[in-house]
């Protein structure tokens, strides 16, 4: 808190937890003492209720013709899931099967390979 003297209106910050009640203070330029002023506490801040949300937070669930059950839309999911990892796998798969059976041509075409060949010993 920023604190006045009343005589020669030197000003000082002093920490609202040195303000304590009783306590006195005294100016460093004209030595005269003086109670500080009582802090007054910081206003409450007023509680706003948010206003309701324009839309509902829940859709309903619509099933019908035109969409399909939600089960149905997860089973499909899964199966798609399924096809990506074997994709995945299958391109692993022919890289790797690529890299051992042309690792001549690799060796060859970037020579720092051969160290990795030779530490799996397919040099």
């Amino acid at each position: 808190m920023r604190v006045t003297c009343p005589t020669c209106q030197a000003a000082y910050e002093v920490p609202d937890e040195k303000l304590a009640a009783g306590k006195r203070l005294r100016c460093a330029r004209c030595g005269k003492e003086w109670h500080p002023p009582v802090a007054a506490p910081p206003p409450v801040a007023e509680v706003v209720k948010p206003a309701a949300p324009p839309y509902p937070l829940e859709r309903p669930a619509r099933v019908g013709p035109e969409r399909k059950p939600a089960a149905a839309v997860h089973a499909r999911a899964g199966t798609g899931l399924w096809a990506a990892w074997i994709l995945t796998l299958a391109v692993l798969g022919a890289g790797t099967w690529g890299a051992y059976k042309y690792r001549a041509q690799v060796m060859q075409a970037w020579p720092p390979s051969q160290r990795a060949y030779a530490a799996i010993g397919l040099q």
